[in-house]
């Protein structure tokens, strides 16, 4: 067997068992061996994709899909990564000809939901969704979709200064996804909107049980901490945060802000 061939195997059979690491070590082992192969180009691709690579990732994942125009997964893939780009436009012109080419394939219409609620398009997002649903989507992926949705409706309703439409939106996005840290920081952000300030607290604390590295959880647990006094979980939670992202936006200025008081 080709050591490439072997190297994407083992590469997704790591990736099946939660070890993403060893799994992206093997697909560029793989990539260095045939960087001309198609799935060889995919698997790098959205690998460099999920570390944050993404223009490296488009150039590859494109490749492929043109290599393979049949294989729909590959083809979301690359619209995927240009969506992250931020380039709604051409991911929109790839997917409608994907559409065109597969109109009853589910994987297709998530991706164009995954693209309408980017656009804050949730109406949009619902119609894709229910056509994913009738051509066979798996229920837990349609159940990720609908709290992706809900969270848009929460965030446009709250950019409207509705509160209590928003935080049903977010709590609906909780019961469909408790796994998820967004809704809680958005219902702290409501909270504090509304001076409940040990609820906003609490939804920041329920965030970092589910997330403890997300850093707008981090940021806002540590300015209501210091705000309320207790300097001393805040410098905790500032240092977690400047640890991780050395420099988010106001984050030093906080942590100068902790030091001073303490």
């Amino acid at each position: 067997m080709s050591d490439w061939i072997s190297h994407l195997q083992h590469g997704y059979k790591a990736l099946s068992e939660n070890h993403s690491t060893i799994a992206y070590t093997h697909f560029h082992a793989a990539f260095e061996e045939n960087p001309e192969h198609p799935l060889v180009c995919f698997a790098w691709g959205q690998a460099l994709a999920q570390t944050g690579h993404t223009q490296e990732a488009v150039v590859l994942l494109e490749k492929a899909a043109r290599a393979e125009p049949d294989l729909i997964e590959i083809a979301c893939a690359w619209a995927k990564a240009v969506l992250d780009l931020g380039d709604f436009d051409s991911a929109e012109r790839i997917l409608d000809e994907l559409q065109d080419k597969h109109p009853r394939d589910h994987l297709v219409r998530l991706t164009l939901v995954e693209l309408a609620v980017r656009r804050g398009d949730p109406d949009a997002a619902e119609t894709h969704l229910g056509t994913a649903e009738k051509h066979g989507a798996e229920l837990r992926t349609l159940r990720i979709a609908r709290a992706q949705i809900a969270q848009v409706r929460g965030l446009l309703a709250s950019r409207a200064g509705q509160h209590e439409p928003a935080r049903r939106h977010f709590e609906t996005a909780i019961e469909l996804e408790p796994a998820w840290a967004g809704p809680w920081i958005n219902l702290g952000v409501i909270a504090e909107g509304t001076a409940e300030v040990q609820r906003a607290m609490s939804c920041y604390e329920q965030a970092l049980q589910i997330d403890p590295g997300h850093p707008v959880a981090l940021y806002n647990a540590a300015r209501l901490h210091s705000r309320s006094g207790d300097t001393r979980t805040a410098r905790d939670l500032i240092t977690r945060l400047l640890d991780a992202v050395p420099e988010y936006p106001g984050g030093r200025e906080l942590a100068d802000s902790v030091r001073k008081a303490d």
